[in-house]
């Protein structure tokens, strides 16, 4: 890209917009961000390890409420269904929701 010519204006100041002959601070630059890298197989995959084991694991608790409030939908729809597939439905979500 060509230079810009200085014109009579920018010879009357010392480039900070101060007249020539004052002293003005230099403007400090603006930090660039470091680059990332790209993540290597074996990192992603650690990460993804890292990621499973700090999430915790599924409960009977969690199963079982997630498998009342399943309940009470169908029930309040009439739709058919028992227990046992409303269990079934709640860890298949929990699962989901987990990511495993």
């Amino acid at each position: 890209m060509p230079r810009k010519k200085k014109t009579a204006e920018d010879q009357q100041t010392n480039g900070a917009g101060a007249p020539n002959g004052t002293a003005t601070e230099p403007q400090p630059k603006a930090k660039r961000a470091p680059r990332r890298k790209s993540a290597s197989p074996q990192a992603a995959q650690s990460a993804a390890e890292k990621i499973a084991t700090a999430m915790p694991e599924i409960t009977d608790e969690a199963i079982r409420l997630r498998a009342y409030f399943i309940a009470e939908e169908r029930l309040r729809r009439s739709l058919p269904g028992d227990a046992e597939s409303d269990w079934l439905e709640a860890r298949r979500q929990l699962t989901v929701e987990r990511g495993a």
